[in-house]
């Protein structure tokens, strides 16, 4: 087997695995954050919030933690693992919704409250974004939720500086979808 064609996988923190350990049905230890946005993009040839699935789509490759999962290391002899998996499919990540009428924020609580209420799917990589349309004055509402943890998929290196840091970076890097990290694989040790 080729080094590049070994399986990728990096142990939680004890801290991590902490914070699965301690989810229970009834508290979920998931981080959702709600954003209203105009409908339409502010800037000139802008996508907008509309937009936002193409931006993942042609950046995510920039996180590797949103296309890994947990796996459990047999018997629980050590802390569960990041693996990369086979199977991603952003589809199932980003997903889309319609608020009903009267697209009123009584409305759009209700359903946030349903979609941050599900499960994260653990044969996944933990994360999903909803977007959502119907909103009154033709705003348009994302809805994501992680698995909380100290390096969880909300950034690799799981400080707010940092998270604000990357999503700064998407924004300035002009990288495209051909494009992707050259050299070894990019790990996720070390605080920001």
């Amino acid at each position: 087997m080729a080094p590049s064609d070994e399986p990728f996988y990096e142990p939680l923190t004890a801290r991590d695995a902490w914070f699965l350990y301690a989810e229970r049905p009834q508290t979920p230890l998931d981080l959702g954050t709600v954003y209203v946005f105009e409908g339409e993009s502010q800037l000139p040839g802008g996508r907008g919030a509309l937009g936002v699935e193409q931006t993942v789509r042609e950046r995510i490759h920039l996180v590797p933690r949103y296309r890994q999962r947990i796996h459990r290391v047999p018997l629980n002899l050590a802390h569960p693992v990041w693996v990369d998996d086979p199977h991603f499919d952003l589809g199932a990540h980003i997903r889309r919704e319609v608020l009903p009428p009267p697209g009123d924020g009584a409305t759009l609580r209700q359903l946030v409250m349903r979609i941050l209420s599900r499960p994260l799917d653990m044969r996944r990589p933990l994360w999903e974004m909803t977007i959502v349309t119907g909103l009154r004055g033709g705003r348009v509402v994302i809805v994501n939720r992680a698995k909380n943890g100290g390096r969880a998929p909300s950034h690799p290196t799981g400080s707010s500086s940092a998270r604000c840091s990357g999503i700064s970076e998407l924004r300035r890097n002009p990288i495209g979808p051909g494009c992707r990290p050259s050299g070894t694989r990019p790990t996720c040790h070390g605080r920001a």
